[in-house]
C-alpha cells in the first residue's frame, strides 16, 4: 500500500447517554486492574466495516458505495446490552459491550455495505460480523480472572437505546497521544 494510504472504517455513533453508561462501566471494569487499554468515550461507535488502509484515490468508490447501502436499511433504535469478550470471556482479547439485533437493521446494513464494497472492488471480511462496541484491548494478563468476573456480572445490564440513523466514514490516525478519529463523511440511513 502506498505511503499515504488512509485507515478507515465505517461505523456508527452512539447517543451521549449510551456513551456515558459504557464510560461509567468501564469505571466498573477498571477496578480489577488489568493490563487493558480502555477506549475514551469520545472513540465509542459501533463498527459495521473496518477497511484498513485504502488509497486515497479510493475514497469516492467507498463514499458511493456507503451511499449506495444506506438506500437499503432503515434506522432503528437497537439495546446496547451486556459486557463480554472477543474470541471469549475466558479468553479475552476485546472486551466489548454488545447490541441487540432483534429487527436486523444492523446485520442488514453490514450485509448491504458487503454488497457494495466486493462490487466496489473490496475483499469481503472472513469474520462474522457480531455488532458491538468496543471498550477496551487486552494487553497483558494481569487480573484477567478479576476482569471476566465482572464482565460475567456485567453480561445482561442495560446500557439504553442508541439510534442507528446515520454512518460515519472515519479516517483513524495513531497519534502519540494515542488513536484520533477524523470524520471524513456522514452518510444519514433512509
Amino acid at each position: 500500500m502506498k505511503k499515504d494510504a488512509l485507515r478507515c472504517f465505517i461505523a456508527a455513533p452512539l447517543t451521549p447517554a449510551v456513551a456515558e453508561r459504557l464510560e461509567r462501566e468501564i469505571a466498573f471494569l477498571q477496578l480489577a486492574g488489568a493490563d487493558v487499554a480502555w477506549v475514551k468515550r469520545a472513540q465509542f461507535h459501533l463498527t459495521l466495516r473496518f477497511l484498513g488502509d485504502v488509497d486515497p484515490g479510493d475514497l469516492p468508490d467507498i463514499e458511493s458505495a456507503i451511499e449506495a447501502a444506506t438506500q437499503e436499511a432503515s434506522a432503528a433504535r437497537p439495546m446496547v446490552r451486556g459486557v463480554s469478550a472477543f474470541p471469549s470471556v475466558e479468553d479475552p482479547k476485546t472486551v466489548v459491550a454488545l447490541l441487540d439485533d432483534e429487527g436486523g437493521e444492523i446485520g442488514g446494513m453490514h450485509q448491504a455495505l458487503e454488497r457494495q464494497l466486493r462490487r466496489a472492488g473490496f475483499r469481503p471480511e472472513k469474520r462474522n460480523y457480531r455488532p458491538h462496541v468496543t471498550l477496551g484491548r487486552v494487553r497483558g494478563t494481569r487480573n484477567l480472572d478479576e476482569v471476566a468476573r465482572r464482565m460475567t456480572e456485567a453480561s445482561e445490564r442495560r446500557f439504553g437505546l442508541t439510534d442507528f440513523d446515520r454512518l460515519i466514514l472515519y479516517m483513524s490516525d495513531q497519534t502519540p497521544q494515542g488513536t484520533l478519529y477524523t470524520e471524513l463523511r456522514d452518510f444519514p440511513l433512509a
